[in-house]
């Protein structure tokens, strides 16, 4: 007999990606942040992401943060679950 132990995770852009995107991002890519690019609704990180992923995987953002491991993993399994709001 087989058996497969895992945990099934719901992620969601409102109680996962959202607070990193508040504790990290928000300053400047806000919706009154001073940059052009936006990232404060889930619909604007799924259209930027091939952009937005290598740029915090390789601490180019945010500045002057590194994101930790879990905060990238939860990045990850949110746009391999297909942007979850």
């Amino acid at each position: 007999v087989l058996t497969l132990d895992f945990d099934v995770i719901f992620l969601s852009w409102q109680t996962d990606i959202f607070p990193i995107h508040k504790a990290h991002c928000g300053g400047c890519h806000g919706e009154t942040g001073n940059v052009a690019l936006k990232l404060y609704t889930a619909a604007q990180w799924e259209e930027a992401f091939d952009m937005v992923l290598p740029s915090v995987e390789t601490g180019f953002m945010p500045p002057p943060y590194i994101l930790d491991n879990p905060d990238l993993d939860t990045i990850r399994r949110w746009a391999l679950a297909g942007f979850p709001p």
